[in-house]
């Protein structure tokens, strides 16, 4: 298992650097940014390898677009009540949309039954429809893929399966190559990145291959840990 530290040690070994010549603070910039990169990858594919959040925001009036979580990465389930929930069944299962298969958007949109509403995801943003003409406190739950906080100790350890740590050194002794103009390193560190990518996204491909299917309907309803700590 991994920590920032031995990290920074294993790109400096990779790209034949010193201490002296990349410093620390920089090298962590290099491998936060490679963590991202990963996390992304895998919540692509088998993101049950992340930590999955449950936050709840109330409904305003007139209002369809509620701001993202900052760790957002991937909407697993939104589920809306329309008027404040006071039991888990209070809230209906949300479903995505095609806008290919709208006729007229502004008023397919708004006509959707509340015990059926849509979400999409726009930039930062989550809208959904209809719009709320009502406060709803509490009113839409979403249950998604957080992407993981940034490394910042050095004793830190990241939370993707240990067999890819070494992608975080190779990334980050790629950056120190490109630096310091040491093509020929870069190059194979480039190589070993790409395939190392490659055999990522098989391996998270061949893991989702068994994994049960499972489409939710507009009519499911269950509690789950964090709707019922709402209630007591």
């Amino acid at each position: 298992m991994a920590t920032v530290a031995s990290l920074q040690a294993q790109a400096r070994l990779k790209a034949s650097v010193a201490s002296a010549d990349y410093s620390d603070s920089s090298l962590l910039v290099q491998i936060n940014l490679a963590y991202n990169e990963l996390a992304s990858i895998i919540a692509a594919g088998a993101d049950t390898y992340l930590d999955a959040q449950r936050v709840y925001i109330s409904l305003a009036i007139n209002s369809a677009f509620y701001t993202l979580p900052s760790d957002f990465m991937k909407l697993r389930q939104a589920r809306v009540a329309y008027t404040t929930p006071t039991a888990p069944g209070d809230y209906a299962v949300a479903s995505g949309y095609d806008l290919t298969e709208v006729s007229d958007v502004t008023v397919d949109e708004e006509n959707i039954s509340i015990s059926n509403p849509i979400v999409d995801i726009v930039g930062s943003k989550i809208k959904i429809k209809p719009t709320p003409t009502a406060v709803s406190t509490n009113g839409l739950q979403l249950n998604y893929i957080a992407r993981p906080s940034a490394l910042v100790n050095s004793a830190d350890t990241p939370v993707i399966p240990a067999e890819w740590h070494d992608l975080l050194a190779i990334y980050a002794a790629r950056e120190v190559c490109l630096r310091f103009g040491k093509t020929e390193k870069w190059n194979m560190l480039q190589s070993a990145w790409l395939m190392g990518i490659d055999r990522m996204k098989k391996e998270l491909a061949e893991r989702d291959i068994n994994k049960p299917i499972r489409f939710k309907t507009p009519y499911e309803s269950g509690s789950g840990r964090g709707i019922s700590e709402l209630y007591g």
